[in-house]
């Protein structure tokens, strides 16, 4: 499969993810804090490792935005902050939650390539 993005080692890009597919009409994305990391929302986990591929900076996104040249609205998407430290193939998974009774926990994965 084709990366969604492609990194040179030491570049940094802000990614934006569109979860408008998975969710209802009313449905929206909601952030989660928690003081067990694994219950946080959205949460980023990085294959095969997290040093190669630094991800921060995670926020749903609040306005209108174009993604993958479409107007996604508010609360159905989210972006991060990607840093290339090591080239290879890494595997995105983000898992979200959203305000639907009950609630629902999409995940998808992006593909990122990091190159010499």
């Amino acid at each position: 499969m084709a990366a969604d993005y492609t990194l040179i080692v030491g570049a940094k890009r802000n990614p934006a993810v569109d979860f408008s597919l998975l969710l209802g009409e009313d449905e929206i994305l909601v952030e989660v804090e928690s003081e067990t990391e694994e219950d946080v929302r959205p949460l980023i986990t990085v294959t095969p490792d997290d040093t190669g591929l630094v991800i921060s900076d995670i926020s749903i996104i609040e306005t209108t935005e174009e993604i993958g040249g479409k107007s996604v609205e508010p609360n159905k998407a989210i972006q991060f902050r990607a840093t290339a430290v090591t080239a290879g193939e890494y595997t995105i998974e983000i898992k979200v939650k959203t305000n639907s009774v009950p609630y629902q926990e999409p995940i998808t994965r992006v593909l990122m390539d990091v190159i010499d």
